[in-house]
């Protein structure tokens, strides 16, 4: 949240100052009104720049949280029955299997975007919420030790050999 307020009014206040550090150079050393239009230029360019990759990111960040979010939703209620049924990891069909590894992969995603920048500590916070609620299940967790017994597991879910988003 600090990051982003930061933000909001460092670019504004760091273009401020550009423009007045210009506007002192022009004047003091009476530099060419179209060297002073040229650095205005830059500057201006500067901004709306920076101001074009802030949107993006949260339109990608925005993609990222809708996408997950519903991914999620179709994964919840399965997740559910599973958790709360008698089965065994050994009793569940493969679809059942299925459902929990794609809830792996969903997890997996979540974190390597949060560990790329792109899902800011907040959101990551809630999801890792989440994310615990169902690993403190047995047969959740049972599933998850048995996935990263394999030594590929950890690359296939997008994780260093120290990496575990379930310890994170």
């Amino acid at each position: 949240m600090i990051k982003r307020i930061l933000l909001i009014y460092c670019i504004p206040l760091f273009t401020l100052v550009l423009v007045l550090i210009s506007l002192v150079l022009f004047l003091a050393l009476d530099f060419d009104d179209k060297l002073f239009l040229g650095a205005l230029g830059v500057i201006i360019t500067l901004y709306f720049g920076l101001i074009k990759v802030q949107i993006e990111n949260d339109r990608f960040f925005k993609e990222l949280f809708i996408d997950f979010n519903h991914r999620y939703s179709l994964l919840n209620e399965t997740l559910y029955d599973i958790t709360t049924s008698d089965l065994k990891v050994e009793d569940l069909s493969f679809k059942q299997k299925d459902k929990v590894y794609d809830y792996f992969n969903l997890c997996a995603e979540e974190y390597y975007w949060y560990k790329k920048n792109r899902i800011n500590k907040v959101v990551w916070q809630s999801w890792k919420n989440g994310m615990f609620y169902w690993f403190e299940k047995d047969i959740i967790k049972e599933m998850w030790q048995n996935e990263m017994k394999n030594a590929e597991s950890k690359a296939s879910y997008y994780m260093k050999s120290s990496d575990n988003f379930f310890d994170d």
